[in-house]
């Protein structure tokens, strides 16, 4: 029996802060000497020098936009084709990211 390797998709986007900042450590060597990986769903471990999937920080529950806005939390993004800011937004009960207004 194979067992096919599942392959790493690009990533468009990522958040405007770094993993540490979210409570994402290495899941290899506990670091937080991080970066966004230039894979979805990876971070960059500077120590390991390596990508991995790291730990899940404050995404290992779900997030109320308005609990984390008290918390000073920002999840804002940035697409990586245009380079633009993109804020959360609830939309339909749904939270969507909209160009920063400015």
């Amino acid at each position: 029996m194979t067992v096919k390797r599942q392959t790493k998709q690009r990533r468009s986007w990522y958040y405007a802060r770094p993993p540490a900042y979210f409570g994402i450590t290495c899941d290899k060597c506990g670091g937080v000497n991080m970066r966004w990986s230039e894979y979805a769903h990876m971070v960059w471990c500077d120590d390991c020098k390596r990508d991995t999937r790291g730990t899940p920080g404050v995404f290992g529950a779900p997030i109320a936009l308005g609990a984390a806005q008290l918390l000073c939390i920002c999840l804002d993004r940035i697409d990586m084709e245009t380079g633009i800011r993109m804020t959360p937004v609830i939309v339909n009960g749904r939270m969507v990211w909209v160009p920063e207004a400015g």
